[in-house]
């Protein structure tokens, strides 16, 4: 493995930006130069960064904001199959498509028989209320997803903050920042595990 020096980043940051005058530099720049330098010296220490700012490009995709929504820890979201009567197995999207049929009315439901003979895989009552129970676990994932997705936001806002104030953050760091954040949330199951930060990590450019 080649040797890692640090003379050599700087001159290729002094190759791409040029040399400025250091004794006229601002606060602001001397804060991010230090940044910059822990970076550096960490790395020629063998230290490896959990919060990694030259992954990524700075601007966002429209998908990976999308994915946002969906950061989760390990928490259920939605099944690709769902039981009905006698065992059987019908896809997701297709027990979707019978409860928006079921709640498109201005009665609030549709009757079992106009049900039956739309989807056969429903036959009677209890199948009904396989399809409510699923409605209900639908909304719950929304519920928890739109909790999430506040709590992340909460989350990156804080994290630049502090990066902005010249700190060095750890996944530690993030963790606790995150559980300090669901006090507020009250998200069940919520943990911040090391997969979750990884993701909130690699959708906020850290």
């Amino acid at each position: 493995m080649e040797r890692f020096c640090s003379a050599n980043v700087v001159a290729v940051l002094g190759e791409k930006f040029g040399m400025g005058d250091a004794a006229s530099a601002t606060r602001e720049e001397k804060k991010l130069a230090q940044r910059l330098a822990d970076i550096i010296i960490r790395h020629a220490e063998g230290d490896e960064l959990e919060v990694e700012e030259d992954e990524e490009v700075c601007s966002e995709s429209e998908g990976e904001e999308e994915s946002a929504v969906d950061l989760d820890d390990g928490f259920l979201v939605t099944p690709d199959k769902v039981s009905f009567s006698n065992g059987k197995l019908i896809c997701a999207s297709d027990v979707r498509r019978a409860v928006d049929y079921y709640r498109s009315t201005s009665d609030g439901h549709r009757p079992c028989s106009s049900m039956q003979s739309k989807f056969r895989f429903i036959t009677n009552k209890n199948d009904l209320k396989r399809l409510r129970e699923f409605e209900k676990d639908q909304v719950s994932v929304t519920d928890r997803r739109n909790q999430i997705r506040a709590l992340s936001l909460k989350l990156k806002e804080m994290v630049i903050d502090k990066m902005g104030r010249g700190a060095i953050l750890h996944d530690n760091d993030l963790r606790a920042f995150a559980h300090l954040l669901n006090k507020e949330y009250k998200i069940p199951n919520f943990e911040a595990s090391a997969g979750w930060l990884k993701k909130f990590k690699h959708i906020n450019r850290f």
